[in-house]
Protein backbone atom coordinates (compact mmCIF):
# COMPACT_ATOMS: atom_id res chain seq x y z
CA UNK A 1 0.00 0.00 0.00
CA UNK A 2 1.94 3.03 -1.10
CA UNK A 3 0.72 6.35 0.44
CA UNK A 4 1.30 10.00 -0.28
CA UNK A 5 3.69 12.09 2.17
CA UNK A 6 5.66 15.39 2.80
CA UNK A 7 9.12 15.58 4.46
CA UNK A 8 9.53 17.95 7.15
CA UNK A 9 12.42 18.81 9.24
CA UNK A 10 12.60 21.07 13.04
CA UNK A 11 15.98 22.00 13.97
CA UNK A 12 18.15 24.26 14.86
CA UNK A 13 21.29 26.04 13.69
CA UNK A 14 24.21 28.10 15.54
CA UNK A 15 22.27 30.86 17.00
CA UNK A 16 18.35 30.65 15.55
CA UNK A 17 16.25 28.13 18.22
CA UNK A 18 14.31 25.52 16.83
CA UNK A 19 12.15 26.05 14.37
CA UNK A 20 10.62 24.40 11.22
CA UNK A 21 13.27 24.30 8.61
CA UNK A 22 10.69 22.43 5.87
CA UNK A 23 7.70 22.16 5.89
CA UNK A 24 5.27 20.66 2.79
CA UNK A 25 4.09 23.12 0.88
CA UNK A 26 0.24 22.57 1.19
CA UNK A 27 0.91 23.91 4.53
CA UNK A 28 2.51 26.89 4.28
CA UNK A 29 1.65 29.93 5.30
CA UNK A 30 -1.19 28.55 7.71
CA UNK A 31 -1.69 28.36 11.25
CA UNK A 32 -0.26 24.68 11.05
CA UNK A 33 2.91 26.03 10.30
CA UNK A 34 2.99 27.98 13.16
CA UNK A 35 1.91 24.98 15.38
CA UNK A 36 4.31 22.10 13.59
CA UNK A 37 7.12 22.52 15.96
CA UNK A 38 5.06 22.03 19.05
CA UNK A 39 2.88 19.31 17.62
CA UNK A 40 6.39 17.37 16.69
CA UNK A 41 7.93 17.30 20.18
CA UNK A 42 9.47 14.24 21.46
CA UNK A 43 12.42 12.59 23.11
CA UNK A 44 15.41 11.03 20.92
CA UNK A 45 14.00 7.78 19.46
CA UNK A 46 16.14 4.60 18.86
CA UNK A 47 17.18 3.50 15.57
CA UNK A 48 14.27 1.86 13.54
CA UNK A 49 11.85 3.48 15.66
CA UNK A 50 9.43 6.62 14.73
CA UNK A 51 6.65 8.33 16.84
CA UNK A 52 3.36 8.05 15.05
CA UNK A 53 0.86 11.42 16.10
CA UNK A 54 -2.39 12.65 14.61
CA UNK A 55 -2.93 16.36 14.50
CA UNK A 56 -6.24 17.68 15.21
CA UNK A 57 -7.07 20.72 13.71
CA UNK A 58 -10.64 22.22 12.60
CA UNK A 59 -10.41 22.34 8.64
CA UNK A 60 -7.61 20.46 8.03
CA UNK A 61 -8.50 17.07 7.63
CA UNK A 62 -6.84 13.89 8.35
CA UNK A 63 -2.93 14.52 9.42
CA UNK A 64 -0.58 12.29 10.95
CA UNK A 65 3.21 12.84 11.33
CA UNK A 66 5.48 10.26 11.15
CA UNK A 67 8.84 10.91 12.87
CA UNK A 68 12.58 10.77 14.31
CA UNK A 69 14.33 12.75 16.97
CA UNK A 70 17.89 12.05 16.47
CA UNK A 71 21.30 13.64 17.93
CA UNK A 72 22.63 15.23 14.74
CA UNK A 73 26.09 14.93 13.80
CA UNK A 74 27.85 17.24 10.57
CA UNK A 75 28.13 14.49 8.80
CA UNK A 76 24.38 14.04 8.60
CA UNK A 77 23.78 16.88 6.80
CA UNK A 78 26.92 17.12 4.94
CA UNK A 79 28.51 20.32 6.44
CA UNK A 80 31.52 18.98 8.29
CA UNK A 81 32.75 16.22 10.91
CA UNK A 82 32.05 15.73 14.29
CA UNK A 83 29.07 16.86 16.58
CA UNK A 84 26.79 19.36 15.26
CA UNK A 85 26.91 22.15 18.11
CA UNK A 86 25.43 25.59 18.69
CA UNK A 87 26.66 28.53 19.52
CA UNK A 88 26.69 27.63 23.45
CA UNK A 89 28.66 24.52 22.25
CA UNK A 90 25.22 22.29 23.22
CA UNK A 91 24.30 19.33 20.81
CA UNK A 92 21.55 20.27 18.52
CA UNK A 93 18.02 17.98 18.07
CA UNK A 94 16.72 17.36 14.75
CA UNK A 95 13.18 16.25 14.16
CA UNK A 96 12.61 15.05 10.69
CA UNK A 97 10.09 12.71 9.22
CA UNK A 98 7.03 12.82 7.02
CA UNK A 99 3.29 14.11 7.05
CA UNK A 100 0.82 11.92 5.73
CA UNK A 101 -3.00 13.24 5.26
CA UNK A 102 -4.49 9.63 7.14
CA UNK A 103 -5.39 9.15 9.95
CA UNK A 104 -3.44 7.68 12.04
CA UNK A 105 -4.40 4.29 12.15
CA UNK A 106 -4.20 3.91 8.39
CA UNK A 107 -0.60 4.53 8.75
CA UNK A 108 -0.30 1.98 11.01
CA UNK A 109 -1.19 -0.04 8.76
CA UNK A 110 0.21 0.97 5.14
CA UNK A 111 3.58 -0.40 6.36
CA UNK A 112 6.28 2.19 6.97
CA UNK A 113 9.91 1.33 6.60
CA UNK A 114 13.13 2.95 7.34
CA UNK A 115 13.47 3.81 3.58
CA UNK A 116 10.69 5.88 3.98
CA UNK A 117 12.56 8.16 6.29
CA UNK A 118 15.85 8.24 4.75
CA UNK A 119 13.95 9.41 1.78
CA UNK A 120 12.56 11.86 3.86
CA UNK A 121 15.96 12.92 4.95
CA UNK A 122 17.48 12.96 2.13
CA UNK A 123 15.24 15.26 0.87
CA UNK A 124 15.62 18.08 3.79
CA UNK A 125 19.49 17.86 3.76
CA UNK A 126 20.21 20.83 1.37
CA UNK A 127 17.34 22.92 2.93
CA UNK A 128 19.64 22.38 6.63
CA UNK A 129 22.62 23.27 4.81
CA UNK A 130 21.34 26.70 3.76
CA UNK A 131 19.71 26.90 7.07
CA UNK A 132 23.13 26.56 8.82
CA UNK A 133 25.07 29.18 6.28
CA UNK A 134 22.10 31.53 7.04
CA UNK A 135 21.23 31.03 10.47
CA UNK A 136 18.87 33.79 11.45
CA UNK A 137 18.11 34.68 8.01
CA UNK A 138 16.89 31.25 6.93
CA UNK A 139 13.25 31.26 5.37
CA UNK A 140 11.48 28.51 6.06
CA UNK A 141 11.36 25.80 2.58
CA UNK A 142 9.04 23.69 1.48
CA UNK A 143 8.94 20.41 0.81
CA UNK A 144 7.13 18.02 -1.98
CA UNK A 145 4.87 14.88 -2.29
CA UNK A 146 7.15 11.62 -1.97
CA UNK A 147 5.50 8.00 -2.32
CA UNK A 148 5.71 6.28 1.36
CA UNK A 149 5.64 2.83 2.36
CA UNK A 150 8.48 1.79 1.04
CA UNK A 151 9.70 -1.85 1.06
CA UNK A 152 12.16 -2.35 3.57
CA UNK A 153 12.88 -2.85 7.26
CA UNK A 154 9.12 -1.67 8.91
CA UNK A 155 9.71 0.96 11.34
CA UNK A 156 8.58 0.42 14.88
CA UNK A 157 5.80 2.54 15.25
CA UNK A 158 5.06 4.86 18.83
CA UNK A 159 1.76 6.23 18.42
CA UNK A 160 0.92 8.84 21.13
CA UNK A 161 -1.80 10.92 22.00
CA UNK A 162 -3.31 13.51 19.10
CA UNK A 163 -2.31 17.00 19.54
CA UNK A 164 -5.13 19.05 19.52
CA UNK A 165 -4.65 22.61 18.61
CA UNK A 166 -5.35 25.47 21.05
CA UNK A 167 -9.24 26.20 21.02
CA UNK A 168 -7.79 30.25 20.15
CA UNK A 169 -4.71 30.46 17.46
CA UNK A 170 -4.92 34.13 16.40
CA UNK A 171 -3.72 34.64 13.00
CA UNK A 172 -3.18 37.85 11.39
CA UNK A 173 -6.50 38.79 11.34
CA UNK A 174 -7.21 39.74 14.38
CA UNK A 175 -5.06 42.74 14.18
CA UNK A 176 -7.40 45.13 12.33
CA UNK A 177 -9.94 44.24 15.27
CA UNK A 178 -6.70 44.73 17.83
CA UNK A 179 -6.00 48.46 16.15
CA UNK A 180 -9.72 49.29 16.89
CA UNK A 181 -10.00 48.11 20.52
CA UNK A 182 -7.04 50.38 21.09
CA UNK A 183 -8.61 53.49 19.71
CA UNK A 184 -11.77 52.60 21.66
CA UNK A 185 -9.92 52.31 24.83
CA UNK A 186 -7.39 55.04 24.37
CA UNK A 187 -5.07 55.11 27.37
CA UNK A 188 -5.95 52.05 28.92
CA UNK A 189 -3.26 49.65 28.54
CA UNK A 190 -4.13 46.87 26.13
CA UNK A 191 -3.00 43.02 26.44
CA UNK A 192 -2.39 40.59 23.67
CA UNK A 193 -2.34 37.07 25.15
CA UNK A 194 -3.39 33.29 23.49
CA UNK A 195 -1.63 31.47 20.89
CA UNK A 196 1.04 33.86 20.30
CA UNK A 197 4.46 33.35 18.81
CA UNK A 198 7.07 35.67 18.34
CA UNK A 199 6.42 36.57 14.61
CA UNK A 200 2.42 37.24 16.12
CA UNK A 201 3.86 38.76 19.13
CA UNK A 202 5.83 42.14 16.09
CA UNK A 203 2.58 41.99 14.70
CA UNK A 204 0.46 42.70 17.96
CA UNK A 205 3.02 45.38 19.15
CA UNK A 206 3.10 47.25 15.94
CA UNK A 207 -0.74 47.28 15.84
CA UNK A 208 -0.85 48.91 19.52
CA UNK A 209 -0.53 46.08 22.24
CA UNK A 210 1.45 47.46 25.22
CA UNK A 211 1.91 44.37 26.44
CA UNK A 212 2.13 40.26 25.06
CA UNK A 213 1.65 37.55 27.08
CA UNK A 214 3.54 33.98 26.45
CA UNK A 215 3.47 30.64 27.74
CA UNK A 216 3.17 27.59 25.06
CA UNK A 217 5.50 28.81 22.54
CA UNK A 218 8.57 28.68 24.91
CA UNK A 219 7.09 25.79 27.25
CA UNK A 220 6.34 23.50 24.41
CA UNK A 221 9.38 24.78 22.36
CA UNK A 222 11.72 22.08 22.14
CA UNK A 223 14.40 24.48 22.86
CA UNK A 224 12.70 26.65 25.85
CA UNK A 225 16.12 28.72 26.32
CA UNK A 226 16.50 29.57 23.17
CA UNK A 227 12.81 30.51 22.50
CA UNK A 228 12.50 33.01 25.21
CA UNK A 229 15.79 35.04 24.09
CA UNK A 230 14.00 34.91 20.74
CA UNK A 231 11.29 36.39 22.69
CA UNK A 232 13.27 39.03 24.80
CA UNK A 233 15.08 40.38 21.78
CA UNK A 234 11.95 40.56 19.78
CA UNK A 235 10.23 42.53 22.69
CA UNK A 236 12.97 44.63 23.72
CA UNK A 237 13.20 46.11 20.10
CA UNK A 238 9.95 46.63 19.56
Amino acid sequence: MSISSWPFLISRARVSGHRAVVIPQFIAGTPLAEILPQAAGADETPPGHAVLREISYPGAGPLTLVFRVFRATQADFGIGDGALLDSSSRPILAIEGLIIRHPARTCERAGLSQADLDHAHQAVVPSYQRFWQQDRHYQTETSTQLKAATPGRLLALHRVPAWKAPASMPGTTAIPAQRSAKRRIAAIRLVAIGGLNVERAKLCLAAGADIVSVVTDITLNADPEARAREWVAATRSA
